[in-house]
C-alpha cells in the first residue's frame, strides 16, 4: 500500500513539526495535513480525503465518540489513531469507545510512528498489543463485553437468567482458563479473599458443588464462554 494521505489533529505544533519531516520524506506517504481542531479537521477532510485520520484525545474541550464517528463517516473509508501524552489504562480505554485501532504516545519517534501508520493503513489493530499486556483493563473490557453480551445470550437459551454480578462473571471466567484464586487476584489487583468471598457467593448462587461445577453451569447456560472460545467467536456464532 503506497500513497497514504494522513490528517492529524493536534494542537501541538512542535510534535508535528518533527514527525512531518520523516512521513513527508518517506514515499510510503502522500501527503500529511495537520490542523489544531476538530472543526478545522471538518473543513479540510472534503478536500483532504485521508486515509489515516490521528486525532489528539487530549484536545481542549469535549471529545466524544459521536465527534470521531463524524470525522470517520465524512472520511468514508479513513481507519481512526488517537495520540496522547501517556498511554495509560484511562487513554486506551478512551480509544477504544472512539473506535480507533491505535494510540500511541505523542512522543514516539517518527520512525515508529510510521510504522503504526503503516499498520493502521493495512488493516491491523496495534491496539491489541497495548491491552494484551495490561490485565487489569482486559479484565475491565471482558466483563463490559459480558454485560452487554448476556442479555443476547439469554435470548437464544431457555430463558435462564444469570444470577452473577460482572465481577462475579469476570472471576468464574478466569477460573474457567484454569487460574487458581491467587492468580485471580493478581490479574485483577484484588486481595486473594476477595476472590475467594467471591467464589462463595458464586457457588450459593448458582447451587454449584464445586468450581468445577459452576464453570460448567456457567457454559451451559452462556453465560460465560468455553475455555479456548474466544467472546469474539460467541459473538460470531450468535450472528451466524
Amino acid at each position: 500500500m503506497t500513497g497514504i494521505k494522513i490528517l492529524a489533529v493536534d494542537s501541538h505544533d512542535l510534535y508535528w513539526r518533527r514527525s512531518c519531516a520523516t512521513l513527508e520524506a518517506d514515499p510510503r506517504f502522500e501527503m500529511v495535513y495537520v490542523v489544531d481542531s476538530v472543526d478545522q479537521a471538518f473543513n479540510c477532510i472534503a478536500a483532504v480525503a485521508p486515509d489515516v485520520v490521528m486525532l489528539d484525545i487530549t484536545l481542549p474541550g469535549s471529545i466524544t465518540l459521536d465527534v470521531a464517528s463524524r470525522m470517520i463517516e465524512s472520511t468514508g473509508r479513513a481507519v481512526l489513531m488517537a495520540a496522547t501524552e501517556r498511554v495509560d489504562d484511562a487513554s486506551l480505554s478512551l480509544a477504544i469507545s472512539l473506535g480507533a485501532r491505535a494510540c500511541v504516545q505523542r512522543d514516539i519517534s517518527p520512525g515508529r510512528l510510521a510504522n503504526v501508520i503503516m499498520e493502521v493503513a493495512e488493516g491491523r489493530l496495534p491496539l491489541e498489543r497495548e491491552i494484551a499486556c495490561r490485565p487489569v483493563l482486559l479484565s475491565s473490557l471482558l466483563t463490559e463485553f459480558q454485560r452487554k453480551l448476556r442479555p443476547a445470550l439469554s435470548e437464544i437459551t431457555s430463558g435462564s437468567t444469570c444470577p452473577l454480578t460482572d465481577r462475579e462473571l469476570t472471576i468464574l471466567s478466569l477460573v474457567a482458563d484454569g487460574e487458581a484464586n491467587k492468580e485471580v487476584a493478581a490479574n485483577l489487583e484484588i486481595a486473594e479473599r476477595t476472590v475467594k468471598n467471591h467464589m462463595a457467593n458464586i457457588l450459593e448462587k448458582l447451587t454449584a458443588r464445586s468450581r468445577a461445577h459452576a464453570v460448567r453451569l456457567a457454559v451451559e447456560n452462556r453465560w460465560i464462554c468455553q475455555s479456548g472460545q474466544s467472546d469474539e467467536a460467541a459473538l460470531l456464532e450468535l450472528a451466524a
